[in-house]
């Protein structure tokens, strides 16, 4: 059986669902080849960009399983479990990451997606930490330093409204 690798602008839904029923026939229960893992790999991604998200996560959840070391698996799971809002789960996968094995071009991301699980845990320090590593790693990051002065804004105290400017009345 070959399941053939199309370019984005020939992939759509219909192919997606074939392919996932004919890798899901074609991996064995117990365990998944390692030669397999980048098709997986490939189908979770493809199937996250069609908003297939259980198929999407059991992929990933399969490669790390096999491979509990590999960086882009986890931060994929990661973003997956950060799509349902399951803000301990995705940071426990980025956690997993780490600074280590993760593209350089993705670290960015990695610190923002990290301050939204904090943020979505209620944890605004945290959140702000990662923020600024975020900027740090891309300083054109908009997203992060708009984020980031709206988290810090929150942490801030309100401030005194003073009518006149002078000395409170007594």
């Amino acid at each position: 059986m070959r399941l053939s690798i199309v370019e984005d602008r020939d992939f759509n839904r219909g192919d997606l669902r074939s392919r996932l029923r004919r890798l899901r026939r074609s991996v064995p229960r117990q365990g998944l080849p390692l030669f397999s893992l980048g098709l997986v790999l490939l189908l979770a991604s493809r199937a996250l960009a069609v908003e297939k998200i259980e198929d999407s996560k059991r992929f990933y959840e399969k490669v790390v399983q096999v491979q509990p070391g590999n960086a882009n698996a986890q931060f994929d799971l990661g973003n997956v479990y950060l799509s349902e809002k399951r803000y301990e789960d995705a940071l426990s996968h980025y956690k997993k990451v780490g600074n280590s094995g993760l593209a350089s071009s993705r670290m960015d991301n990695y610190y923002f997606n990290v301050a939204v699980c904090y943020a979505g845990l209620g944890r605004m320090g945290d959140a702000v930490s990662s923020l600024e590593q975020c900027i740090r790693v891309n300083p054109n990051h908009q997203e992060a330093r708009d984020l980031l002065a709206i988290y810090k804004n929150a942490l801030s105290p309100p401030a005194r409204n003073q009518v006149g400017g002078g000395t409170p009345p007594e």
